[in-house]
Formats: C-alpha cells, sequence, structure tokens
C-alpha cells in the first residue's frame, strides 16, 4: 500500500509540474516527483538506481534547471494578490499530501554506525566506488555542458571597438568592401 500511495503522490506532482504557471514552480515539482521516485526505487531493493535517480533526476536536472531559468529570466507573475489567494487554497492540500505522506512512508529504523573514518572511506572508495566516480562523471559532464551552452564570443576591447565602427558603417551604406576588415585582421594577428 505504501508504494501506491508514492504512486499516486508522484502523479499528483507530475500533474502539478504540468499544469503550473511558473517554470521555477514546475522545477520544484518535477524535483518532488523526482524525490519521490527515488523513495519507491528504494523500497523496491534497487538502491543503486534510486541513488542515480536522486542525485542526477533530483539534484543535477533541477540545479540545471533553475539556473537555466535564471539565465534565461523566467517569467513572473502578474498579479502577486492572486497568488496569495492561490497559496492560501494550497494548504489544506498540503496538509492532506504531508499526512498522506507520514502514513506511508514509516519512520525508518535507525542503525549502528561506525564512526570510524577508516570504515567510512572504505564504504565510500570500495563499496561505492561505482557511484562516486559515476556522479564525478556525471558532474563534469554537467559543468561542461552547461560552460559550452553559456560560452560567447568574448572579444578583446579593440576589437570590439572596431567591430563596433564596421557596424555602423554597414548600417549607413548598402555596400561594404573587403578592405574595410583589414583593421580587424591586423588587431587579430597582433593578438595572435
Amino acid at each position: 500500500m505504501d508504494k501506491l500511495g508514492l504512486v499516486l503522490i508522484a502523479a499528483f506532482c507530475a500533474i502539478q509540474a504540468i499544469q503550473a504557471k511558473n517554470l521555477l514552480v514546475s522545477v520544484l515539482w518535477l524535483a518532488s516527483v523526482s524525490a519521490l521516485t527515488t523513495i519507491i526505487l528504494f523500497t523496491l531493493d534497487a538502491p543503486h538506481a534510486a541513488v542515480i535517480e536522486l542525485s542526477v533526476g533530483a539534484g543535477l536536472v533541477t540545479v540545471l534547471l533553475v539556473f537555466a531559468i535564471s539565465i534565461a529570466g523566467g517569467e513572473t507573475p502578474p498579479n502577486p494578490e492572486s497568488n496569495r489567494k492561490k497559496s492560501f487554497r494550497l494548504v489544506p492540500l498540503i496538509a492532506v499530501l504531508l499526512v498522506l505522506a507520514w502514513i506511508a512512508l514509516p519512520l525508518p529504523k535507525t542503525i549502528g554506525v561506525g564512526s570510524d573514518a577508516k570504515d567510512f572511506a572504505k564504504a565510500l572508495w570500495h563499496d561505492r566506488a561505482l557511484d562516486v566516480l559515476l556522479q564525478i562523471v556525471l558532474i563534469f559532464s554537467a559543468v561542461l555542458s552547461l560552460l559550452g551552452l553559456l560560452a560567447g564570443q568574448h572579444l578583446p576591447a579593440a576589437l570590439q571597438h572596431q567591430a563596433h565602427a564596421l557596424d555602423e558603417e554597414i548600417s549607413h551604406s548598402e555596400t561594404v568592401e573587403i578592405s574595410e576588415d583589414a583593421p580587424i585582421l591586423e588587431l587579430e594577428r597582433e593578438l595572435v
């Protein structure tokens, strides 16, 4: 029954993610779907898949989407008063969801864990080595992908000035001769 409750809550969160008007709110609903999927995978005795889902779905993808929305400038809600009214309507719904989650998710039993640093290092680098390496590769590739997406061509100040002057000349005349590019080519040769 607990898995069915988790699936129903995850389905509700997925529907809310689709219906959300604000992109950031939609990302938060998607993160909750991913977190619930992680719990479902863990209860199905698939801890490796659960760890990957939690770190990639709820962690990395959420951070990347929020970062991309903040860079691109997400839309703002038109009327803050209507948002307050909607948020007050969500309070009972959130309370019901919390009660369902409390019923569906029993508290875990405490497990005695050794506090020795050597045990942690052994567990991290020997028992969970594949997970750690996969996390490193995923984070590294995500950072490189973001840098590739956000990287623009940054010209030095002298080239920017020459390019701006050339743009003004192009806007004033319909035809441009190739000889006008000579100052920019000379500056590029000096930089190399």
